[in-house]
């Protein structure tokens, strides 16, 4: 059972435990996932496998809305064609992001008043969101917006930039409680990540911990063949770059 359908999801299985769920439609989305904010519980018309108890994760997207969430639930019910969800936070963003997101849906579903016509989504709010769950991924690369083979120079730049994008975020009027404490929220797990970051042996084991095997060994060889290359054609300035990178990417510990 890998794809399910009803009217208003659709459920895709990722691997077992993970499934993707996708509502069509906004305003039946916004019904079930305010429910989920407010109550802890999530009710899907599908019988997904797993015991009473089990933990599984789901991908919450809406269609027409660019962010989703990503959380941790255990079964609580199960019947013909119905299973019932709780809410298991892992971390204390996960209430906030949910709350987030709860708000992203309402602005893309119906204006008040106004029959089925689509209220147009805030740029800012779709970038204040996006900015958000990227800083508070547990991958501190993906948390600064960098990629995972950045030095310490592209690490400070990137902490710098999202800690201005979030200061700038938070000065933003009309924000309501839930978004300004996600905000504050990413705010105060910025550290983690700088620190992190702000050493070599912190961000190999980063890099041990976030990036497959085949990866790295498949990045330290594209910079083992650019060290070749210099040293064949005498390139003493990027014999030295290729240098800094190969040491950026090796490995700190055992996986």
């Amino acid at each position: 059972m890998n794809h399910l359908v009803s009217t208003s999801t659709q459920i895709r299985r990722v691997t077992l435990p993970r499934w993707e769920v996708d509502y069509a439609d906004p305003t039946h989305a916004h019904t079930d996932l305010a429910r989920l904010r407010d109550r802890k519980v999530l009710q899907l018309d599908h019988a997904l496998p797993g015991e009473l108890g089990s933990e599984v994760v789901l991908d919450l997207r809406v269609s027409g809305v660019t962010s989703e969430v990503t959380l941790l639930f255990r079964i609580i019910q199960r019947h013909a064609a119905i299973t019932i969800f709780e809410l298991w936070a892992r971390r204390a963003s996960d209430p906030l992001l949910l709350a987030a997101f709860v708000e992203a849906v309402r602005a893309h579903g119906p204006t008040p008043g106004a029959g089925a016509a689509p209220a147009p989504p805030s740029p800012e709010l779709t970038r204040l969101l996006a900015t958000c769950r990227r800083a508070l991924s547990r991958n501190p690369f993906q948390a600064v917006g960098i990629h995972w083979t950045a030095g310490e120079a592209a690490a400070d730049d990137g902490v710098a930039k999202t800690r201005a994008d979030l200061e700038e975020l938070r000065a933003s009027r009309g924000l309501s409680p839930e978004i300004h404490a996600l905000v504050t929220q990413a705010l105060t797990d910025l550290p983690r990540a700088a620190q992190v970051l702000s050493s070599l042996e912190g961000r190999r084991n980063a890099r041990a911990t976030f990036v497959p095997t085949d990866q790295l060994q498949h990045a330290r060889e594209l910079v083992e063949t650019k060290l070749d290359v210099a040293r064949m054609r005498g390139d003493a300035t990027g014999l030295i770059d290729a240098q800094h990178e190969l040491n950026e990417l090796r490995v700190s510990r055992q996986r």
